[in-house]
């Protein structure tokens, strides 16, 4: 009898999506002027979340008390930034500022 097939880790799942933006990518503009490289309709990457795991990867260094922040910061339903920027988690800062929402026609909602 045959061992059964080991599955790869998940994390290769998006190593192999990096690898094929890089070998195969498109040059594509962005709002910073740096350039990025993208592929039409990449795969899907599917992510077992059995036996207590975090798909979470490893091959860069990972803000995890951010992550957590923000993951908890979800749940209870709220919608301030400023919350998780009290916390130092700084990733929405920008995406609620009044200049953010006026030039996106939003000038009406609540700053946050």
């Amino acid at each position: 009898m045959s061992a059964a097939p080991t599955r790869p880790h998940d994390e290769l799942q998006y190593l192999d999506l990096i690898r094929d933006v890089l070998d195969r990518g498109d040059p594509r503009p962005d709002r910073t002027g740096t350039g990025t490289l993208a592929i039409f309709a990449p795969p899907n990457l599917r992510f077992s979340l059995a036996d207590s795991t975090l798909p979470l990867l490893t091959t860069k260094r990972t803000f995890l008390r951010g992550i957590v922040e923000e993951l908890l910061w979800f749940v209870r339903g709220c919608t301030d930034a400023k919350q998780l920027s009290a916390k130092g988690v700084k990733i929405w800062d920008g995406n609620g500022s009044k200049e953010f929402l006026e030039k996106r026609g939003l000038g009406h909602r609540r700053e946050g």
